[in-house]
């Protein structure tokens, strides 16, 4: 065990509030703090999903930091809001004004009010670096967003969907894709189009695309919400429930054949309504394509990591699906419901820094790595495989396509699996 950390196994929280923010229609996102944050964090998300992608900043500088950054922040508000023309700006925080001590809240109430800032909704979260991880941040955001907007009310026929965990915007448009067949929903945050964007001959300040605010007031009226995730999510489950009467359930992420026979089920008794043919048809062939990669996959010895503890279990689950052995399971910030849950892992690592994780995976026989990026010198060390999964991605295309969702994304992922095991061990097998 580590007494400090050497290269975190994580990503900051304002970056996941951000993602979250970018999943509203018409927002923009300001970070309070120094301009090489957002520029930081800007960095990675553009890398990432290979969209240009605008934060905004306070910029404090080093008398800021002494005097506190309240004209900085009403500057940058007043500066967005005339260049962007949003219908919501997001504010979040970062360590360096979380250590001095700014009242954002206030900040925001005096700037509407000397301002007087009536047509653009503005919400802060407190998102400070030195504590949680990425997913912690989006988290953050959603809830701040929901406590704002969301409002009470007869209950309709409809269902919340809400990700508490890194999904990626092709998965986003499995769920809708599934949820067409069930009943009339409400997706939020969903970044879609505002991460995977087509082509436009003169870009646009603010991408289209996103929950549309008047959707985000309706979910507190709809008759029941599913959270996409059971490591993170808690504290939404309980907003959703007790402050709004939504009945919510938290489901693994639909990920390989058991979790995505769990969210089909979960639809069904919801709504009432049988599991379409088409998906049970896809079902099976899942269940073929499992079979033919056995022979594969069974027996091979894999290390999962990442800062988001769904993703990291549902990968997990997956390959055990396929025979495989998980000699690693890592999550770099604590998790106590991960650790909870129980991957079926020869070892679990949580809290863990990289430093740490590649004492681990030196020690140990493996045949692959899945992670992010940030495992591609451990994959090099060790001579084996990384398949790269969660965030960032930035030395690969396609991160925002990537899609292992339901029935259809397990069988890319088994092929994937399997197709990288013969690649590196340079086999030919027989599957007739």
């Amino acid at each position: 065990m580590n007494y400090v950390t050497v290269n975190p196994c994580k990503v900051c929280q304002p970056l996941g509030a951000i993602l979250a923010f970018r999943g509203i229609e018409g927002a923009m996102t300001v970070v309070h703090g120094s301009q090489g944050c957002s520029t930081y964090m800007r960095l990675h998300l553009t890398h990432h999903f290979a969209e240009p992608i605008d934060v905004a900043s306070s910029a404090l500088n080093e008398k800021d930091t002494v005097y506190g950054g309240a004209a900085n922040l009403k500057l940058a508000l007043k500066n967005v809001i005339a260049r962007y023309k949003p219908a919501l700006v997001g504010v979040t925080t970062t360590c360096l004004t979380e250590t001095i001590g700014d009242d954002v809240n206030r900040i925001v109430n005096e700037f509407k009010a000397e301002e007087q800032v009536n047509d653009v909704i503005i919400i802060p979260v407190s998102t400070p670096s030195y504590t949680g991880a990425m997913i912690d941040g989006f988290n953050l955001a959603v809830e701040a967003t929901l406590n704002v907007l969301t409002e009470e009310g007869e209950k309709e026929n409809c269902l919340a969907i809400i990700p508490a965990a890194n999904i990626t915007p092709a998965e986003i448009r499995e769920v809708k894709r599934i949820m067409d067949n069930f009943a009339p929903f409400i997706f939020f945050p969903d970044y879609a189009d505002t991460l995977d964007a087509p082509f436009f001959e003169e870009l646009p300040l603010i991408f289209p695309g996103g929950t549309k605010i008047e959707e985000i007031k309706r979910v507190g009226r709809c008759k029941a919400g599913i959270i996409l995730g059971v490591c993170a999510g808690k504290n939404l489950a309980r907003l959703l429930t007790e402050k709004f009467g939504v009945a919510a359930r938290q489901l693994p992420l639909p990920v390989g054949l058991k979790a995505t026979d769990v969210f089909f089920q979960t639809l069904a008794e919801i709504t009432g309504r049988t599991i379409p043919a088409r998906y049970q048809w896809e079902r099976r062939l899942l269940l073929d394509a499992m079979i033919d990669a056995h022979v594969i996959t069974y027996g091979k010895r894999v290390a999962i990591f990442g800062d988001d503890a769904d993703l990291v279990l549902a990968l997990a689950r997956l390959v055990v699906e396929l025979g495989m052995v998980v000699a690693i399971c890592a999550v770099g910030p604590p998790n106590k419901e991960f650790v909870r849950q129980g991957a079926a892992a020869e070892t679990i690592l949580n809290p863990v820094d990289f430093d740490e994780l590649a004492q681990a995976v030196r020690k140990t026989r493996l045949d692959l790595l899945m992670g992010n990026s940030k495992g591609k010198f451990m994959a090099k060390e060790k001579n084996i495989p990384l398949l790269r999964f969660g965030f960032p991605i930035h030395d690969r295309l396609g991160a925002g396509r990537q899609q292992i969702f339901s029935y259809r994304g397990a069988i890319q992922m088994v092929d994937l699996i399997a197709n990288t095991i013969l690649e590196n061990e340079d086999l030919f097998v027989s599957i007739s």
